[in-house]
């Protein structure tokens, strides 16, 4: 505001001073006048344009790519759970918690002599191989074949720990025919299901002679194996090892049975094993094929595994001696014959898989055979 009141202070002053110049044309000073009253008015609006800001550039909008298209979320659904559960044997029995191993007859060895109606008392050593400790509301039961008026069953009368043994005992009569009799009995845990198998064979005396009836308990004499492709060895597993088939073999000496006996009862008891894995749900049933093995070389392993006596298709039927009739029928055929050996080759009936084996233990092949001299 000084500024524009000087300023007009001065034009003023120059139009008094031009009045007042002696000789002075009014024309000229008249536009002298105006000459200085617009440069006054240039120069105020100069300092006006000084004095107002100067615009900042604004850059013209980046334009904005057009969004992307989100995929829609598909909806994944949770995992399915496995079902819950334990592994089961048979009748639900777990074999890793029940298992028993037979150690030893503590009394009254195979085949032991008794007359007619006889008393005695059988006695076994057994361990118990499971993980679970066996209670009292554990027992052992009559399984099947002659009970010789033992119990049905008789409870455990202490706990036996794990990898700890007992001795067995339960009071018996010799039955009253002659010949050979063989007993079976297992375990039964507190829910009621059965698991292990021993017995018991005695021999019943009678007057002898012609017509009178006897037993024998034949143990493999000559055993082993044959391993595909590769060679033989002394121990007799069946199954397979490395995915390598591995077939066993056994001999029973029969000389002993006199010629024309009659054979009226054969029991196969191959119950004495152990195995690695479970060959039976990998390789199918175990099979017993009748033929002329000994002495063993590598040609006697063969994957034909029909024109079998005996099968067993799981570990259970394993467990349990089994009379066969078809054992029965080669024997006396081979009794008839004059041979002195019935041999066996053992094999799966599935192709070998993995590392599975059943192995049999020492004097683990047993064949239980009553007959009638001529």
């Amino acid at each position: 505001m000084k500024t524009k009141l000087f300023m007009l202070g001065l034009v003023f002053a120059l139009l008094l001073a031009a009045c007042s110049f002696p000789g002075g044309n009014s024309a000229n000073s008249a536009a002298m006048v105006q000459t200085a009253a617009a440069s006054t008015v240039s120069a105020q609006l100069t300092e006006s344009a000084l004095l107002q800001p100067t615009a900042t550039f604004t850059p013209l909008p980046t334009e904005t790519p057009a969004a992307t298209e989100t995929p829609s979320v598909t909806n994944t659904p949770f995992a399915t759970l496995p079902p819950s559960g334990g592994t089961g044997g048979t009748g639900g029995v777990n074999p890793a918690c029940d298992a028993m191993a037979f150690v030893t007859d503590v009394t009254v060895p195979d085949g032991t002599d008794f007359a007619p109606g006889a008393t005695f008392t059988k006695t076994w050593r057994i361990r118990n191989s499971g993980t679970c400790s066996w209670s009292t509301s554990y027992s052992v039961v009559f399984s099947s074949g002659a009970a010789m008026n033992g119990p049905a069953t008789q409870p455990f009368t202490a706990t036996i720990a794990p990898n700890s043994t007992m001795d067995i005992s339960v009071n018996l009569t010799a039955p009253s025919t002659p010949g050979t009799h063989t007993g079976y009995w297992m375990l039964r845990n507190a829910s009621g299901q059965t698991f292990g198998s021993f017995y018991v064979i005695i021999d019943v005396t009678g007057s002898g002679g012609s017509g009178s009836g006897t037993g024998e308990t034949f143990v493999s004499t000559q055993f082993g194996q044959v391993t595909a492709g590769s060679g033989t060895s002394g121990s007799p597993h069946a199954g397979a090892s490395g995915g390598v088939g591995v077939q066993a073999f056994a001999s029973f000496d029969i000389s002993s049975i006199p010629a024309g006996s009659t054979i009226t009862q054969v029991t196969v008891d191959f119950t004495k094993y152990d195995t690695v894995t479970n060959p039976f749900a990998t390789m199918g049933c175990l099979r017993a094929i009748p033929g002329n093995y000994f002495p063993l070389d590598a040609g006697d392993y063969n994957a034909t595994v029909s024109g079998h006596d005996i099968e067993w298709c799981s570990a259970s039927a394993l467990s349990s001696a089994s009379v066969s009739e078809a054992v029965k029928t080669r024997l006396q055929a081979a009794v008839n014959a004059s041979a002195n050996t019935l041999e066996y080759r053992i094999a799966f009936s599935g192709a070998p898989t993995g590392d599975a084996l059943v192995r049999f233990l020492n004097n683990g092949l047993k064949l239980i055979v009553t007959y009638t001299k001529p």
